[in-house]
């Protein structure tokens, strides 16, 4: 399966408060002119070299993703990364990730949700999002890509932000120069969770106003990938009923706040793209709407497998490992 390469772009937003102090605004206005002629290349270009930077992939649509390629000769289309802004298609050469997919499963995943890494009422005007992205890296087979947007709740400049942490943090984000008032910046880090779901990782923030503490923290389903070979249902259930039944497996009724008055189409599309929001799987195709099939293994252990089957009354997790079936299945149903 071909590679396609993928890099970083850095997103800078601005945005001057309306109803502020005119003398405040030209302050600020000035203060920003000053450093971007100091700092510039010239060529308006200022923050982390290109060598970090990267761009997103165009959002492809999950169910049409089996006709973008051929399964018979694992090759999957050229697909043009749309540069944010630039109105154009482009192919970045040296890449930070790959969204190299597992053969019968879909190529691009939807990002994990978002949560929070520091907020601004304790990091001196400073907020920072993170969210798993999902992308595949070149340089690591057990590191995970984790996204972050900072924002500059303040009405004035912040300047020399760094974030750095525990040895987990194989690939800092790189030092951002400034994030103007009210303006965000995205930027991304490499972590290793060493396959420990629940553990959360110190990450310290440096910025002109102090230095302050947050943290990130990965739940299972962000630590599973989708299987490395296609899977029929009828192997997916042979699998569960024959090796991951008994005590590797868990079930719990759906609650009734999650059915409601759904129909059986619009309950399926519900509680799939629940999943897939709080999981990295891969869903089983099937001729069946029911049951929902979807399957996955830990990033640092390809060996441990983990099943999911939904049912309209009911949720299954089955995994070679028996703690993380009922953790699993419990992150699923869980309202947060």
């Amino acid at each position: 399966v071909e590679a396609i390469a993928i890099t970083k772009i850095e997103v800078i937003a601005i945005m001057i408060p309306i109803g502020k102090k005119k003398n405040d605004a030209v302050a600020n206005g000035k203060a920003l002119e000053t450093y971007v002629k100091e700092n510039s290349d010239g060529n308006g270009t200022i923050g982390e070299p290109a060598s970090r930077t990267k761009e997103t992939p165009m959002p492809v649509n999950h169910d049409d993703i089996l006709s973008l390629f051929d399964t018979s000769s694992n090759t999957l289309p050229s697909t043009p990364v749309l540069s944010p802004g630039s109105g154009s298609s482009s192919q970045p050469e040296d890449a930070l990730v790959s969204n190299k997919f597992h053969s019968g499963f879909e190529a691009f995943k939807t990002p994990g949700k978002r949560k929070t890494l520091l907020n601004h009422t304790h990091g001196g005007g400073l907020h920072i999002e993170y969210w798993f992205t999902r992308e595949k890296l070149i340089n690591s087979a057990i590191a995970t890509n984790i996204g972050l947007e900072l924002t500059n709740k303040r009405n004035t400049l912040l300047s020399t932000i760094i974030l750095s942490g525990a040895d987990q943090i194989v690939d800092p984000p790189s030092k951002i120069d400034f994030i103007p008032p009210q303006g965000r910046r995205e930027t991304s880090m490499h972590v290793n969770f060493n396959g420990g779901w629940g553990k959360k990782i110190p990450i310290s923030v440096e910025t002109e106003k102090g230095r302050f503490s947050g943290s990130i923290e990965a739940p299972v389903g962000e630590l599973l990938i989708p299987p490395m070979e296609p899977v029929t249902a009828d192997h997916f259930d042979d699998i569960r009923k024959s090796t991951l039944s008994g005590m590797h497996g868990s079930t719990r009724n759906l609650p009734a706040s999650l059915k409601g008055d759904l129909s059986s189409d619009m309950l399926h599309a519900t509680l799939k793209k629940r999943i897939l929001e709080r999981a990295n799987l891969g869903t089983i195709p099937d001729t069946e709407m029911w049951p929902l099939r979807l399957m996955g293994c830990l990033l640092s252990d390809t060996s441990t497998r983990v099943l999911v089957t939904v049912n309209t009354d009911s949720v299954s997790v089955n995994s070679d490992d028996v703690i993380l079936s009922n953790t699993f299945i419990d992150d699923l149903l869980r309202d947060s």
